[in-house]
């Protein structure tokens, strides 16, 4: 009960600073913003600034004995640069 009621209240205080957000930078509207982005964007950022994958495995509390799951973020990261590239 106490998780659920953390996880809501964080959800909630989210999608409050999300709609301060959509004021100022409007096609933030279209993008679905919840906990699991910003999870995501923080794995994204340790592996770009040069963290090993896992080191990020660990900080995401991904238990697989692979770092299946958290190539994810890794492959992301690769598409992210070659869009760069090409621009």
């Amino acid at each position: 009960m106490v998780i659920l009621l953390l996880e809501f209240g964080i959800y909630e205080l989210l999608q409050r600073n999300v709609a301060k957000a959509v004021a100022l930078v409007p096609t933030m509207a279209k993008k679905d913003i919840n906990p699991h982005t910003l999870r995501h964007t923080a794995a994204c950022h340790l592996y770009e600034s040069g963290n090993d994958i896992v080191t990020i495995q660990a900080w995401l509390g991904h238990v697989s004995a692979t770092v299946n799951t958290t190539n994810l973020y890794t492959e992301v990261s690769m598409q992210m640069k070659e869009k760069a590239i090409m621009s």
